[in-house]
Protein backbone atom coordinates (compact mmCIF):
# COMPACT_ATOMS: atom_id res chain seq x y z
CA UNK A 1 0.00 0.00 0.00
CA UNK A 2 3.22 2.30 1.17
CA UNK A 3 4.73 1.46 -2.14
CA UNK A 4 1.17 2.44 -4.22
CA UNK A 5 0.74 5.16 -2.36
CA UNK A 6 4.78 6.21 -3.51
CA UNK A 7 4.12 5.69 -6.75
CA UNK A 8 0.89 7.89 -7.30
CA UNK A 9 2.60 10.78 -5.36
CA UNK A 10 5.80 10.18 -7.79
CA UNK A 11 3.79 10.47 -10.70
CA UNK A 12 1.53 13.33 -10.22
CA UNK A 13 4.53 14.95 -8.82
CA UNK A 14 5.94 14.31 -12.27
CA UNK A 15 2.90 15.25 -13.63
CA UNK A 16 2.75 18.81 -11.77
CA UNK A 17 6.38 19.29 -13.24
CA UNK A 18 5.27 18.36 -16.79
CA UNK A 19 2.61 20.81 -16.60
CA UNK A 20 4.01 23.90 -15.19
CA UNK A 21 6.79 23.78 -17.30
CA UNK A 22 4.44 23.59 -20.54
CA UNK A 23 2.82 26.26 -18.67
CA UNK A 24 5.95 28.41 -18.94
CA UNK A 25 7.19 27.22 -22.22
CA UNK A 26 4.21 28.18 -23.34
CA UNK A 27 4.01 31.68 -21.52
CA UNK A 28 7.62 31.80 -23.15
CA UNK A 29 6.42 31.58 -26.63
CA UNK A 30 3.52 34.02 -25.72
CA UNK A 31 5.88 37.01 -24.86
CA UNK A 32 8.11 36.18 -27.57
CA UNK A 33 5.34 36.48 -29.94
CA UNK A 34 4.33 39.58 -28.06
CA UNK A 35 7.51 41.52 -28.68
CA UNK A 36 7.64 40.16 -32.16
CA UNK A 37 4.17 41.10 -33.21
CA UNK A 38 3.25 44.27 -30.92
CA UNK A 39 6.03 46.01 -29.53
CA UNK A 40 7.44 48.60 -32.35
CA UNK A 41 9.64 47.40 -35.50
CA UNK A 42 9.89 48.24 -38.81
CA UNK A 43 9.71 45.34 -41.45
CA UNK A 44 12.16 46.93 -43.65
CA UNK A 45 15.15 47.14 -41.16
CA UNK A 46 14.00 43.61 -40.07
CA UNK A 47 14.43 42.79 -44.14
CA UNK A 48 17.42 44.11 -43.94
CA UNK A 49 19.02 42.42 -40.91
CA UNK A 50 17.09 39.02 -41.27
CA UNK A 51 17.35 36.79 -44.25
CA UNK A 52 13.87 34.44 -42.94
CA UNK A 53 12.17 37.93 -43.16
CA UNK A 54 12.76 38.50 -46.44
CA UNK A 55 12.36 34.97 -47.46
CA UNK A 56 8.94 34.87 -45.29
CA UNK A 57 8.01 38.10 -47.78
CA UNK A 58 8.63 35.31 -50.87
CA UNK A 59 6.31 33.63 -49.63
CA UNK A 60 3.73 36.03 -49.09
CA UNK A 61 3.87 38.12 -52.18
CA UNK A 62 5.65 35.82 -54.90
CA UNK A 63 8.49 36.33 -57.00
CA UNK A 64 7.61 39.68 -57.91
CA UNK A 65 8.41 41.08 -54.16
CA UNK A 66 11.49 42.17 -55.00
CA UNK A 67 10.17 44.46 -58.30
CA UNK A 68 7.33 46.00 -55.77
CA UNK A 69 9.88 46.94 -53.16
CA UNK A 70 11.44 49.31 -56.09
CA UNK A 71 8.56 50.24 -57.11
CA UNK A 72 7.42 51.33 -53.45
CA UNK A 73 11.02 52.82 -52.90
CA UNK A 74 10.48 54.96 -56.44
CA UNK A 75 7.01 56.21 -56.17
CA UNK A 76 7.96 57.24 -52.38
CA UNK A 77 10.58 59.27 -53.68
CA UNK A 78 8.23 60.96 -56.32
CA UNK A 79 5.68 61.55 -53.40
CA UNK A 80 7.84 62.98 -51.36
CA UNK A 81 9.15 65.56 -53.57
CA UNK A 82 5.65 66.79 -54.00
CA UNK A 83 5.10 70.19 -51.68
CA UNK A 84 3.53 69.27 -48.44
CA UNK A 85 2.93 69.71 -44.90
CA UNK A 86 3.17 68.26 -41.38
CA UNK A 87 0.35 67.69 -39.48
CA UNK A 88 0.50 66.75 -35.92
CA UNK A 89 -2.30 65.27 -33.12
CA UNK A 90 -2.25 64.08 -29.55
CA UNK A 91 -3.88 60.72 -28.58
CA UNK A 92 -5.45 59.94 -25.18
CA UNK A 93 -2.71 58.37 -24.02
CA UNK A 94 0.13 61.66 -24.92
CA UNK A 95 1.16 60.33 -28.14
CA UNK A 96 2.27 62.41 -30.43
CA UNK A 97 1.69 61.26 -34.08
CA UNK A 98 2.60 62.74 -37.40
CA UNK A 99 1.02 62.68 -40.67
CA UNK A 100 2.51 64.47 -44.10
CA UNK A 101 -0.42 66.64 -45.74
CA UNK A 102 -0.71 66.92 -49.72
CA UNK A 103 -2.83 70.33 -50.59
CA UNK A 104 -3.87 70.24 -54.17
CA UNK A 105 -2.82 72.54 -55.84
CA UNK A 106 -6.18 73.13 -57.04
CA UNK A 107 -8.19 74.13 -54.50
CA UNK A 108 -10.92 71.63 -52.90
CA UNK A 109 -12.11 70.53 -49.95
CA UNK A 110 -12.33 66.84 -51.38
CA UNK A 111 -10.04 64.89 -48.98
CA UNK A 112 -8.45 61.37 -48.79
CA UNK A 113 -7.30 60.32 -45.42
CA UNK A 114 -4.77 56.96 -45.84
CA UNK A 115 -4.73 54.34 -43.35
CA UNK A 116 -1.16 52.54 -43.76
CA UNK A 117 -0.79 48.51 -43.18
CA UNK A 118 1.56 46.97 -40.32
CA UNK A 119 4.87 48.18 -39.88
CA UNK A 120 4.92 50.18 -42.65
CA UNK A 121 4.15 54.36 -43.11
CA UNK A 122 1.80 56.17 -45.18
CA UNK A 123 4.12 57.18 -47.50
CA UNK A 124 4.97 53.66 -48.90
CA UNK A 125 1.84 51.99 -48.75
CA UNK A 126 0.36 55.05 -50.58
CA UNK A 127 3.21 55.78 -52.42
CA UNK A 128 1.24 55.28 -56.04
CA UNK A 129 -2.11 56.06 -54.89
CA UNK A 130 -1.52 59.03 -53.04
CA UNK A 131 -0.33 60.43 -56.56
CA UNK A 132 -3.47 58.95 -58.21
CA UNK A 133 -6.23 60.72 -55.83
CA UNK A 134 -4.12 63.93 -56.00
CA UNK A 135 -4.30 63.65 -59.84
CA UNK A 136 -8.30 63.09 -59.17
CA UNK A 137 -8.48 66.24 -57.14
CA UNK A 138 -8.40 65.22 -53.74
CA UNK A 139 -5.98 66.94 -50.75
CA UNK A 140 -4.56 63.81 -49.19
CA UNK A 141 -3.02 62.94 -45.59
CA UNK A 142 -1.00 60.44 -44.99
CA UNK A 143 -0.47 59.70 -41.19
CA UNK A 144 1.51 57.54 -39.78
CA UNK A 145 0.05 55.57 -36.96
CA UNK A 146 1.17 54.91 -33.52
CA UNK A 147 4.72 53.10 -33.41
CA UNK A 148 4.85 53.63 -36.87
CA UNK A 149 7.05 56.04 -38.79
CA UNK A 150 7.38 59.44 -37.22
CA UNK A 151 5.02 58.76 -34.78
CA UNK A 152 5.52 57.99 -31.25
CA UNK A 153 4.32 54.70 -29.52
CA UNK A 154 5.44 51.50 -28.36
CA UNK A 155 2.81 49.23 -29.23
CA UNK A 156 1.22 48.69 -32.36
CA UNK A 157 -2.78 49.22 -32.24
CA UNK A 158 -3.57 46.41 -34.77
CA UNK A 159 -6.37 48.64 -36.00
CA UNK A 160 -8.34 48.51 -32.19
CA UNK A 161 -6.35 51.14 -31.43
CA UNK A 162 -5.82 52.71 -34.31
CA UNK A 163 -9.78 53.47 -34.93
CA UNK A 164 -9.82 56.06 -32.46
CA UNK A 165 -6.60 57.63 -33.22
CA UNK A 166 -8.66 57.98 -36.30
CA UNK A 167 -11.14 60.07 -35.15
CA UNK A 168 -8.42 62.70 -34.31
CA UNK A 169 -7.30 62.82 -38.22
CA UNK A 170 -11.29 63.17 -39.18
CA UNK A 171 -11.10 66.13 -36.93
CA UNK A 172 -8.50 67.91 -37.80
CA UNK A 173 -10.13 67.41 -41.75
CA UNK A 174 -13.62 68.58 -40.67
CA UNK A 175 -11.70 71.97 -38.95
CA UNK A 176 -9.89 72.77 -41.75
CA UNK A 177 -12.60 72.18 -44.58
CA UNK A 178 -16.10 72.40 -42.75
CA UNK A 179 -18.15 72.02 -45.42
CA UNK A 180 -15.72 69.53 -46.95
CA UNK A 181 -15.88 65.78 -48.02
CA UNK A 182 -13.55 63.27 -46.85
CA UNK A 183 -12.97 59.53 -48.14
CA UNK A 184 -11.68 57.05 -45.56
CA UNK A 185 -9.05 54.44 -47.48
CA UNK A 186 -6.80 51.84 -45.86
CA UNK A 187 -4.77 49.10 -47.19
CA UNK A 188 -4.51 46.28 -45.13
CA UNK A 189 -4.30 47.01 -41.19
CA UNK A 190 -5.15 50.29 -42.47
CA UNK A 191 -8.00 48.54 -44.68
CA UNK A 192 -9.15 46.92 -41.04
CA UNK A 193 -8.71 50.43 -39.60
CA UNK A 194 -11.09 52.22 -41.84
CA UNK A 195 -13.99 49.09 -42.13
CA UNK A 196 -13.39 49.73 -37.93
CA UNK A 197 -14.21 52.84 -37.66
CA UNK A 198 -17.13 52.48 -39.61
CA UNK A 199 -19.31 51.80 -36.65
CA UNK A 200 -17.83 54.86 -34.88
CA UNK A 201 -19.49 58.09 -34.83
CA UNK A 202 -17.89 59.82 -37.85
CA UNK A 203 -18.79 63.16 -39.05
CA UNK A 204 -21.02 64.14 -41.87
CA UNK A 205 -18.43 64.82 -44.20
CA UNK A 206 -17.06 61.24 -44.47
CA UNK A 207 -19.09 60.06 -47.83
CA UNK A 208 -17.10 56.72 -48.64
CA UNK A 209 -14.83 54.35 -47.59
CA UNK A 210 -12.41 52.50 -49.45
CA UNK A 211 -10.68 49.29 -48.35
CA UNK A 212 -8.27 47.64 -49.72
CA UNK A 213 -7.25 43.41 -48.23
CA UNK A 214 -8.28 44.07 -44.61
CA UNK A 215 -8.58 41.42 -41.93
CA UNK A 216 -11.22 40.88 -40.17
CA UNK A 217 -9.99 40.67 -36.64
CA UNK A 218 -6.42 40.23 -34.98
CA UNK A 219 -6.91 36.93 -33.56
CA UNK A 220 -8.61 35.97 -37.06
CA UNK A 221 -5.58 36.76 -38.98
CA UNK A 222 -3.40 35.23 -36.25
CA UNK A 223 -5.45 31.81 -35.92
CA UNK A 224 -5.25 31.65 -40.20
CA UNK A 225 -1.30 32.05 -39.92
CA UNK A 226 -0.46 29.90 -37.04
CA UNK A 227 -2.22 27.05 -39.10
CA UNK A 228 -0.96 27.68 -42.44
CA UNK A 229 2.59 28.55 -41.37
CA UNK A 230 3.11 26.36 -38.28
CA UNK A 231 0.77 23.82 -38.51
CA UNK A 232 -0.52 24.53 -34.80
CA UNK A 233 -3.84 25.34 -33.15
CA UNK A 234 -4.40 28.78 -32.52
CA UNK A 235 -5.44 27.84 -28.90
CA UNK A 236 -3.57 28.75 -26.32
CA UNK A 237 -0.89 30.31 -27.98
CA UNK A 238 -2.97 33.32 -29.50
CA UNK A 239 -5.03 33.26 -26.41
CA UNK A 240 -2.20 33.89 -24.17
CA UNK A 241 -0.46 36.34 -26.58
CA UNK A 242 -3.82 38.10 -26.71
CA UNK A 243 -4.02 37.57 -22.91
CA UNK A 244 -1.06 39.56 -22.56
CA UNK A 245 -1.72 42.18 -25.39
CA UNK A 246 -4.47 43.11 -23.32
CA UNK A 247 -2.57 43.64 -20.14
CA UNK A 248 0.55 45.83 -21.93
CA UNK A 249 -1.21 47.27 -24.44
CA UNK A 250 -4.55 47.95 -23.65
CA UNK A 251 -6.08 45.54 -26.30
CA UNK A 252 -7.69 42.10 -26.95
CA UNK A 253 -7.19 40.53 -30.27
CA UNK A 254 -10.95 39.47 -30.14
CA UNK A 255 -12.59 43.08 -29.24
CA UNK A 256 -12.27 45.19 -32.60
CA UNK A 257 -13.84 43.25 -35.87
CA UNK A 258 -13.97 45.10 -39.26
CA UNK A 259 -16.95 42.16 -40.11
CA UNK A 260 -18.83 43.54 -37.34
CA UNK A 261 -18.45 46.91 -37.58
CA UNK A 262 -20.03 46.87 -41.30
CA UNK A 263 -23.37 46.33 -40.25
CA UNK A 264 -23.22 50.09 -38.30
CA UNK A 265 -21.94 51.73 -41.59
CA UNK A 266 -23.76 54.21 -42.36
CA UNK A 267 -21.50 55.32 -45.43
CA UNK A 268 -20.63 53.59 -48.80
CA UNK A 269 -17.78 50.98 -48.91
CA UNK A 270 -15.96 49.68 -51.79
CA UNK A 271 -13.83 46.05 -50.48
CA UNK A 272 -10.69 45.51 -52.63
CA UNK A 273 -8.39 42.46 -52.46
CA UNK A 274 -6.14 40.76 -54.42
CA UNK A 275 -7.61 37.40 -55.58
CA UNK A 276 -3.55 35.53 -54.83
CA UNK A 277 -3.47 37.26 -51.22
CA UNK A 278 -1.59 34.27 -48.65
CA UNK A 279 -1.35 36.58 -45.67
CA UNK A 280 -4.68 38.26 -45.62
CA UNK A 281 -7.07 35.68 -47.60
CA UNK A 282 -10.00 37.69 -49.80
CA UNK A 283 -12.59 35.60 -47.81
CA UNK A 284 -12.00 38.11 -45.07
CA UNK A 285 -13.18 40.92 -46.76
CA UNK A 286 -15.75 38.83 -48.76
CA UNK A 287 -17.29 38.43 -45.41
CA UNK A 288 -17.47 41.86 -44.08
CA UNK A 289 -18.85 43.00 -47.81
CA UNK A 290 -21.18 40.12 -46.78
CA UNK A 291 -22.11 41.69 -43.63
CA UNK A 292 -22.44 45.49 -45.02
CA UNK A 293 -25.73 47.17 -44.73
CA UNK A 294 -24.59 50.22 -46.67
CA UNK A 295 -24.03 50.26 -50.19
CA UNK A 296 -20.98 48.09 -51.77
CA UNK A 297 -18.99 46.71 -54.15
CA UNK A 298 -16.49 44.00 -54.46
CA UNK A 299 -13.16 43.87 -56.67
CA UNK A 300 -11.03 40.91 -56.45
CA UNK A 301 -7.82 41.79 -58.46
CA UNK A 302 -6.78 38.31 -60.16
CA UNK A 303 -3.25 37.57 -59.47
CA UNK A 304 -2.40 40.40 -57.20
CA UNK A 305 -0.69 39.31 -53.83
CA UNK A 306 -0.89 41.11 -50.40
CA UNK A 307 -1.23 44.82 -50.73
CA UNK A 308 0.21 45.29 -54.15
CA UNK A 309 -3.69 46.03 -55.86
CA UNK A 310 -2.79 48.21 -57.35
CA UNK A 311 0.42 47.87 -58.53
CA UNK A 312 -0.43 44.51 -60.08
CA UNK A 313 -3.53 46.41 -62.12
CA UNK A 314 -3.82 49.89 -61.60
CA UNK A 315 -6.23 50.33 -64.73
CA UNK A 316 -8.85 48.11 -62.35
CA UNK A 317 -8.15 49.59 -59.26
CA UNK A 318 -8.45 53.22 -60.32
CA UNK A 319 -11.10 52.27 -62.57
CA UNK A 320 -13.20 50.69 -59.52
CA UNK A 321 -12.49 53.36 -57.14
CA UNK A 322 -13.57 56.87 -59.61
CA UNK A 323 -16.68 54.80 -60.24
CA UNK A 324 -17.54 53.76 -57.06
CA UNK A 325 -16.66 57.42 -55.29
CA UNK A 326 -18.97 59.20 -58.68
CA UNK A 327 -21.66 60.95 -57.30
CA UNK A 328 -20.58 60.84 -53.76
CA UNK A 329 -19.70 64.23 -53.49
Amino acid sequence: MLFLQFNLGLFFGILGGAVVVIALAILGIGLFAFKKLIIRHSMLEDIGKDKLILSLLFKLMGDYVVEFGKYIDEESEKLLAIPHGEVTVTTKDGLKLIGRFFENPIKTDKTVLCMHGYTSEGRRDFAGLAQFYLNEGYNVLLPDHRAHGRSEGKYIGFAALDRFDGLLWLDVLTKKYPNGSIVMTGISMGGATVLQMADLDLPKNVKAIVSDCPFTSVKDELSFQIKRIFHLPPFPFVNIVSAICKKRAGYAFDEADSSEAVKNSKVPILFIHGGADVFIPYQMSEKCFNNCVTEKKFVIVDGAAHGSSHYWNSELYETSVKEFLKGKF
